[in-house]
């Protein structure tokens, strides 16, 4: 509890940033005008809390359609030390072999919902999917298939 304490103090409160989320947002679509960034919350009676945030970036998402490799890897990160969040990803390879992330996505916590919302937002641009044979990978399919 002190550790949580002293970091708070010196590394600032995590939480308090969600709220600038649709700022974040705005400045993104200001710089980057083909990006897609999508923001999902959650209301209850009092309040909205934050569910999830996804980035598609315009860029990484031609060159996925004008040269990588037809695979797709899915996989997810914790960020433990300064929230409860999670970072989802899904990422392909470039004729270099190297990593290039399509979707973005940081979420309340890993779930079978949240991976679904990953992976429907890169089905939804038709012009990244359309017609392409693709195989996708990740070490989570078992909990795709079963009811968790």
């Amino acid at each position: 509890m002190a550790k949580k304490g002293i970091l708070k103090i010196t590394d600032g409160d995590h939480t308090k940033s969600y709220a600038k989320l649709h700022d974040y947002a705005n400045v993104f679509h200001m710089k980057n005008k083909r990006a897609v960034v999508k923001i999902q919350y959650k209301t209850h009676v009092v309040e909205t809390y934050f569910k999830r945030i996804s980035i598609n970036f315009d860029t990484l998402r031609n060159g996925f359609i004008s040269g990588c490799r037809r695979f797709i890897g899915v996989e997810g990160y914790h960020f433990k030390p300064l929230s409860n969040g999670i970072l989802l990803t899904n990422v392909t390879f470039d004729a270099n072999n190297d990593i290039i992330p399509l979707v973005v996505c940081v979420c309340e916590v890993q779930c079978k919902d949240s991976w679904k919302w990953l992976l429907k937002l890169l089905k939804e641009h038709p012009v990244m999917l359309n017609d392409m044979a693709l195989t996708v990978m990740s070490n989570k399919w078992k909990r795709f298939n079963s009811g968790n």
